[in-house]
């Protein structure tokens, strides 16, 4: 049995309702969908085995205003890919919609238009191409959905589904492997690759614990700790300084 969860800030739209109206072909398999506390749209909880799987829904409007530089589209992906097993950030409309809805100025989340140009980023459809691989890179698959909001959510849950009792899910294009989404959420930093990625997870054991570690020397100006880690006998050294340089497209800094 499945337990379904839509964000608590969506209570008083339209969403519930077409959740619930895509709910009734999976009554038998998934708890009624029910309000819940999360930095994300969606997530679906096998009862059995206690994985999660999460989603972000986006419509084409609401996919551009929550990029940078005030939108919250990166750090709803990082929740996904730190908080669950698998993700998806699915978007109400093809490709080539997207593509074509490029808007010639960006509004925040709060619908507010950012008037100064030089905050603003230069779109064309190599920048579209680049931000949906960015958010795969984390391990969260971009999918493209009916604009239709009954048949996509239909739809979504049943990769969600699909993710949590087949092998290999949906999400993971390539062999799983162990840890993938932590290695993936690691190697968005400069300079880390699997081997590094995979090295901090065997020192720390979880990616929350290597960022409390690296917080507290960032705080400190003591970056001792980084430095020290080790991968095949060789340290980090000055090379950790860059793990934390970051001024990119999800303004991890």
């Amino acid at each position: 049995m499945f337990s379904l969860f839509f964000d608590n800030n969506e209570k008083q739209g339209k969403r519930p309702d077409f959740l619930d109206e895509a709910w009734t072909y999976y009554k038998k398999r998934i708890n009624k969908p029910e309000p819940a506390n999360l930095d994300f749209d969606l997530m679906l909880v096998d009862e059995e085995s206690g994985k999660q799987v999460g989603a972000e829904i986006k419509e084409l409007d609401d996919f551009w205003g929550s990029l940078p530089p005030r939108g919250r589209l990166g750090r709803q992906c990082m929740d996904i890919a730190l908080k669950c097993d698998y993700g998806y950030l699915s978007i109400l409309g093809s490709l080539s919609e997207l593509i074509e809805s490029i808007p010639p100025y960006y509004k925040t989340d709060e619908g507010n238009i950012i008037e100064k140009p030089e905050e603003r980023m230069t779109l064309d459809e190599n920048m579209v191409y680049a931000v949906l691989g960015d958010i795969k890179s984390l391990g969260v698959l971009p999918v493209f959905l009916s604009r239709n909001p009954i048949d996509s959510f239909r739809l979504l849950i049943n990769y969600m589904i699909h993710d949590v009792i087949s092998d290999p899910p949906i999400t993971l294009c390539s062999k799983p492997r162990k840890n993938m989404h932590a290695i993936n959420v690691l190697c968005n930093l400069p300079g880390i690759g699997w081997e590094r990625a995979e090295a901090i997870l065997e020192q720390y054991g979880s990616v929350s614990e290597f960022l409390q570690e690296a917080q507290v020397c960032l705080d400190s100006g003591n970056l001792g700790p980084l430095e020290n880690l080790k991968i095949n006998g060789r340290r980090f050294g000055k090379s950790a300084h860059k793990m934390f340089q970051v001024d990119g497209i999800w303004g991890l800094a």
